[in-house]
C-alpha cells in the first residue's frame, strides 16, 4: 500500500488541480469569432465548417443570435501556427 506523507499529498493536489484547468481549457465554448481570433482563421472559415457540420456548434444561451464553438475541437482542425522569421 502506498504512504502519502505530506509532500507527496500535496503533490497530488497540484496534480489534480493542473489537470481540471486543462479539461476546462480544452472544453471552452466561446463564440466564432473569438474562436477565429485566437486561432488566426477567418470567421468564414469556421462558420462554413460549422455550416457543413464538420464541428460541433450551440446556442450560446446569453445572445440568441450567436453560436458558440468548442476550442478543443478547433484545435484539433487548427494546431497551432509557428510564425516564421522571428528571431
Amino acid at each position: 500500500m502506498l504512504q502519502y506523507t505530506h509532500r507527496n499529498f500535496k503533490l497530488l493536489l497540484i496534480e489534480r488541480w493542473y489537470k481540471k484547468l486543462e479539461n476546462l481549457e480544452n472544453d471552452r465554448w466561446v463564440t466564432m469569432s473569438t474562436a477565429a481570433a485566437e486561432l488566426g482563421v477567418t470567421l468564414s472559415k469556421i462558420s462554413r465548417l460549422a455550416s457543413v457540420g464538420r464541428i460541433q456548434t450551440e446556442k450560446d444561451p446569453y445572445d440568441e443570435r450567436t453560436k458558440l464553438v468548442n476550442m478543443a475541437e478547433l484545435r484539433l482542425i487548427f494546431p497551432p501556427r509557428v510564425k516564421r522569421g522571428s528571431k
